[in-house]
């Protein structure tokens, strides 16, 4: 090999390399990705005006990083907002986040997957119904999604708990933007070393 084409190899090889591997490494990890978990209510069985039967309390809440593994009940909502965590939920009627609502209790219990298996979540609306999502297998008939007025009167009552689905990793626009233009110096760096 001589030196001209040796020298050729480093240059347009090596730099565009370096760039690829910087702007991948620069990428956050999966782990520290924010995680949203969809929520899927029962229709409601006991209800009032303007709630009925065909409704549901339905939504996803995103937390900045996943729920730790095998975690027993315990509260997300210290710092929840100011953290990056955010919820939109919807009970047929009205749409509740973070603009209209405030969450009093995030509580969750997780399996060794990271998957929500226990959860008490309560959000008061600035509009006066709060919504009430509770499912505890320690004790029976837990489950339920309720709407209540604003002086705790039931409003919509469905006959079970809800269904989440497996947390689904939320990229930011700005990993995805470092990972794509990474992988993209790769391939340019790997067709100029061809040519």
């Amino acid at each position: 090999m001589d030196r001209r084409f040796s020298r050729r190899v480093k240059y347009v090889g090596l730099k565009p390399c370096l760039l690829a591997a910087t702007l991948l490494l620069w990428a956050a990890p999966a782990s520290s990705l924010p995680v949203t978990y969809q929520d899927t209510g029962r229709l409601f069985t006991e209800f009032v005006t303007p709630y009925d039967g065909t409704m549901s309390v339905d939504g996803s809440i995103t937390f900045p990083t996943p729920l730790p593994a095998s975690s027993t009940l315990q509260s997300f909502a210290i710092g929840f907002e100011t953290n990056g965590g955010s919820y939109s939920f919807s009970d047929g009627t009205m749409t509740y986040d973070l603009t209209n609502s405030t969450p009093a209790d995030l509580l969750f219990a997780t399996d060794k997957s990271g998957n929500i298996t226990a959860w008490q979540v309560e959000i008061f609306s600035d509009a006066g119904p709060i919504l009430l999502l509770q499912s505890l297998p320690s004790i029976p008939g837990s489950g339920f999604d309720k709407v209540l007025s604003s002086g705790a009167q039931q409003l919509a009552l469905s006959d079970g708990p809800a269904t989440w689905t497996d947390p689904q990793v939320v990229p930011e626009p700005a990993v995805f933007t470092l990972s794509v233009l990474g992988l993209s110096a790769l391939a340019a760096a790997k067709r100029r070393i061809r040519t």
